[in-house]
């Protein structure tokens, strides 16, 4: 990211941050560099009950993919990281402080949508 070092008090990345496959290096080299000391940060990741899970798949390397049966033909193919569970994306969250995870869920769209929120500080 091209900002300077401690420049935010807030990073955000709801239904994004998971297209990124190196997960743990983003968030240590680069969300890590540019938080303020205390800057806070909430990033979101499909839960294992969201609809989508069932259009996730693994390559032959283990990257996580979405499937031709996925209903957005502009998705298909496209690499995420998914986490096996709670704990192995906690993981990645090390190096901050103060971390949480919430599980928030609704039926208000034609899916069921299940998202982990992960919370914490620099």
């Amino acid at each position: 990211l091209n900002y300077p070092k401690n420049n935010f008090h807030l990073v955000v990345g709801l239904q994004c941050i998971y297209y990124i496959l190196n997960i743990k290096k983003f968030l240590e080299k680069e969300v890590f560099r540019i938080l303020k000391p205390g800057g806070k940060f909430i990033f979101s990741f499909f839960s294992k009950q969201h609809d989508y899970q069932k259009y996730i798949e693994k390559d032959a390397k283990g990257i996580s993919f979405f499937s031709k049966k996925h209903p957005n033909k502009r998705l298909v193919g496209a690499k995420l990281y998914s986490p096996k569970n709670k704990k192995e994306l906690l993981d990645k969250f090390k190096i901050f402080k103060k971390v949480k995870l919430f599980t928030t869920k609704s039926n208000q769209t034609m899916i069921n949508e299940c998202w982990w929120y992960v919370v914490g500080e620099k």
